[in-house]
């Protein structure tokens, strides 16, 4: 996975930021912490493929996963930058100061040090910029022992954005969230890994491809049957034309689960934006 960057200076911060950690956009964007920066998120944190921006993201938990899942499939997104650094840190120091709460700190550092806070998720849109915090929906139960301190946090993100005039939004996953993020990273997955199938037989697939309610399994053998694919090329066939968006299909049902697609529209052309990689 590859050794961390530290975080135990504001050296060690002024480094990082020369050497454009955490500056940027798209594909020139790194972000301020990855994976292996963060010990919970070793574990629990992916690394992904971009499809919009061709870069690796770095989400540090299964809910930060879900979000991007989402916003990268979503057509007024046009970038996305993760842990994203608020800078300047005198800038949260101050607006901590005045809210009256103390500021995060590094833990573990003699002395105490300011931690520099960042937002799990800043987007880039058709119509502006907006930042996300991703939070898992027990952070915020009345009896949570933590409550306190998740809001007192949140408020020092949202003051900052606000003096930006950025919109800032929360993000507490719930089970439908997480079923349409599980079937676009589903269908995504080919793109991703960057699965050819020449357009003339993507331009086939869609022509045998009707509305309605269809069998997973089924759908897949006709797509076997009809273009000689194997099955699991068959497969990735139609994950492909979801990518793609040359078909929509009802991103809230669990079809993995279910066995059952819901195919809602067609279209002729699709999101040029998710294509073919070679």
């Amino acid at each position: 996975m590859g050794s961390g960057r530290k975080y135990d200076s504001y050296d060690a911060y002024v480094r990082h930021l020369k050497n454009g950690i955490g500056i940027g956009e798209y594909e020139e964007y790194s972000p301020w912490l990855r994976v292996q920066d963060v010990r919970e998120s070793k574990a629990t944190g992916d690394k992904i493929n971009g499809i919009k921006v061709k870069r690796v993201y770095h989400t540090l938990s299964p809910n930060e996963s879900n979000f991007f899942y989402l916003a990268e499939f979503d057509n007024d997104v046009l970038d996305i930058r993760e842990q994203f650094p608020l800078l300047p840190l005198t800038l949260t120091t101050a607006i901590a100061k005045h809210l009256g709460v103390k500021h995060p700190q590094v833990p573990f550092v003699t002395g105490g040090m300011l931690n520099l806070m960042t937002t799990d998720f800043l987007l880039t849109t058709k119509t502006g910029y907006v930042a996300v915090s991703v939070k898992p929906p027990n952070e915020f139960d009345i009896n949570s022992k933590n409550l306190k301190r998740t809001l007192e946090k949140i408020e020092i993100e949202r003051v900052f954005w606000e003096l930006l005039g950025v919109e800032f939004k929360l993000f507490a996953p719930d089970e439908e969230s997480k079923i349409k993020a599980g079937n676009i990273s589903w269908a995504t997955d080919p793109v991703r890994n960057k699965l050819f199938i020449p357009e003339f037989q993507v331009d086939s697939l869609a022509q045998i491809i009707t509305l309605g309610e269809h069998d997973y399994a089924l759908l897949v053998d006709k797509i076997s049957y009809i273009l000689g694919f194997e099955p699991v090329m068959a497969a990735n066939a139609l994950k492909l034309l979801i990518a793609k968006k040359v078909i929509e299909v009802d991103l809230t049902r669990n079809f993995l689960h279910s066995g059952i697609i819901e195919i809602n529209t067609l279209s002729e052309q699709g999101d040029t934006s998710v294509s073919n990689i070679a």
